[in-house]
C-alpha cells in the first residue's frame, strides 16, 4: 500500500486544485488488494454486488482471535494488537487475571477490596484451654489481630500459641495484656516472636485467664 503520489497530490493527500489529483491504476490496485486480502484471509469468497464482506471479515477476525461467539464470552489470552469485542453497552469482558500484567475483572477487584477477612482459631499449647480459643485475623492493611481469652491449666508453660507463616512480625513485638485471677485484673507482658511464638513474660498460675484482644501488629512474614 502507498499514499497517492501522482500529479496534483500534495504530501500523499488528494487535492482539488488546478490540476486536481490524478488517480492512477497503481493506487487503485493497491487499495483493492488491501481490502481483498483481508476478506479472503477470513475465508470469504468475493461476491460482486455484496458490499458487506469487509465488515464480515473484520467481525470474523475479532471472533477468531478473541475466541468468543458473543460479547459475554471469556476472551482468550492477550496477544499484541488483538482487537477486543464490545457488547451493545460498550463493555468488554475478560477472563479473571492470572499474571501481573493481565487486566483485572470487576469480580476480581471486588474480591480484593470488599471480601471480609475471616478469623482462624489457633491451636493452643499444652495445658492451655478456652471455650472459644484464640482467633487470629489479618486485615487488608496487613495487620494481625488476636482475640479471645485462654485459661492456664496445671503445668501450662509460657507459650500460648504459635502463629503460622504470614501472620508473624519481622522482629519480636511486646504487648501488655490483662490477666484475671480470683476476680482481679492485672497487666501482664506478652511477646510475639519473629517465628510466631506468642508467649507470656512470666509463668502463669493454674486457673489464671489471659485476654489477648489488645494484640495487634504488622504481619510482615
Amino acid at each position: 500500500m502507498h499514499k497517492i503520489d501522482t500529479l496534483g497530490s500534495i504530501l500523499g493527500a488528494f487535492t482539488d486544485s488546478n490540476p486536481a489529483t490524478i488517480v492512477d491504476d497503481d493506487w487503485f490496485n493497491a487499495v483493492q488488494s488491501e481490502i481483498v486480502n483481508l476478506i479472503e484471509a477470513a475465508g470469504i469468497t468475493l461476491v460482486k454486488g455484496t458490499n458487506t464482506q469487509l465488515l464480515a471479515a473484520v467481525v470474523a477476525y475479532i471472533a477468531a482471535h478473541n475466541a468468543v461467539t458473543n460479547p459475554h464470552s471469556a476472551a482468550s489470552a492477550a496477544t499484541a494488537s488483538r482487537l477486543a469485542l464490545r457488547d451493545a453497552a460498550g463493555r468488554t469482558q475478560f477472563a479473571d487475571p492470572s499474571a501481573a500484567q493481565d487486566a483485572a475483572t470487576k469480580a476480581y477487584v471486588d474480591a480484593l477490596q470488599f471480601a471480609a477477612p475471616t478469623w482462624t482459631i489457633q491451636t493452643l499449647a499444652a495445658n492451655w484451654s478456652s471455650g472459644s480459643g484464640i482467633g487470629a485475623i489479618k486485615d487488608r492493611d496487613g495487620f494481625l489481630w488476636l482475640k479471645g481469652a485462654v485459661l492456664a491449666g496445671t503445668g501450662a508453660g509460657t507459650t500460648i500459641i504459635t502463629l503460622p507463616a504470614g501472620m508473624r512480625p519481622a522482629a519480636q513485638r511486646g504487648f501488655a495484656i490483662a490477666a484475671n485471677l480470683t476476680g482481679t485484673l492485672t497487666p501482664v507482658g506478652l511477646s510475639v516472636s519473629d517465628v510466631g511464638v506468642v508467649a507470656l513474660q512470666a509463668s502463669p498460675t493454674a486457673g489464671q485467664t489471659f485476654f489477648v484482644d489488645s494484640v495487634r501488629f504488622l504481619a510482615e512474614q
